[in-house]
């Protein structure tokens, strides 16, 4: 099951329309997350737009995406280099 965002509050017509973004941002990210993870081992990703951006660090990705979107904050991932496998 997928994250889904939630209003707690009311929200203005601005704050709704971001949260839809957010939302429609984190759907393409679990839609996409396995090719992802296999195009860019170690490398930080950030998401606008369903828009990919990736870099070497935290900070390249985000300054990818904010140069393009500058009043989006993006949502910005890490892809290790190994799957690990926890066994219980």
């Amino acid at each position: 099951m997928a994250l889904k965002l939630i209003e707690t509050g009311k929200l203005t017509p601005e704050e709704r329309e971001r949260s839809r973004q957010d939302q429609a941002d984190f759907d393409w990210l679990v839609e996409h997350a396995q090719e992802i993870e296999e195009q860019h081992p170690g490398k930080y990703f950030a998401i606008v737009n369903q828009e990919l951006f990736v870099g070497d660090t935290y900070e390249e990705a985000e300054q990818k995406a904010k140069s393009k979107y500058p009043d989006r904050d993006p949502l910005i991932e890490y892809t290790p280099w190994t799957k690990k496998v926890l066994v219980i």
